[in-house]
């Protein structure tokens, strides 16, 4: 059966992980064994659509109707009670200098969340449009989005949005 892949990441270990729509994650290890994570294991479901590991080696996951989800080394955690990460729709996760994770939903905007709480980010603080689809982290330290309003860069505490426009 096919395959639908997601995402995919190279760790510090060198192995490669892969996020599929339906199939949970694969791991290819060094030795080109492959792991399978699945609902077995204990993920909700199976439907993921992004994987991020931070700085500290933790292993982040988005999913399509479970929000985000930490692996540990034993078990998995979930966020299901604070605001933003429980979102149904997860599609990027990237982290920023100060090692704060963002994370773009599809139906809710971004949410910055720094171990403890989050920041949701909408209309009332800067971004317009609730389906954000990307994330990233330039080499300068700025973070990009791109949402169904346009391109966002968030530098120096602010978003700054372009559109065709400008």
């Amino acid at each position: 059966s096919k395959l639908n892949i997601r995402s995919i990441l190279t760790d510090m270990d060198k192995e490669v992980w892969y996020a599929t729509n339906y199939n949970g994650a694969y791991i290819q290890h060094l030795d080109l064994t492959v792991s399978h994570i699945t609902k077995k294991n204990g993920l909700k479901k199976n439907s993921l659509t992004q994987i991020h590991k931070d700085r500290s080696g933790n292993l982040w996951i988005g999913t399509s109707g479970s929000g985000l989800v930490k692996l540990g080394t034993k078990a998995f955690t979930y966020f299901d009670n604070i605001n933003g990460l429980n979102s149904p729709s997860i599609f990027s996760i990237v982290e920023d200098n100060n090692s704060n994770l963002w994370v773009a939903t599809g139906d809710d905007g971004i949410y910055k969340y720094n171990g403890e709480t989050t920041i949701h980010y909408n209309e009332s603080n800067g971004v317009k449009g609730k389906s954000v689809r990307s994330a990233i982290k330039d080499q300068n330290g700025n973070l990009w989005f791109a949402s169904d309003e346009g391109l966002y860069k968030y530098a120096n505490g602010s978003f700054k949005r372009y559109t065709t426009a400008n």
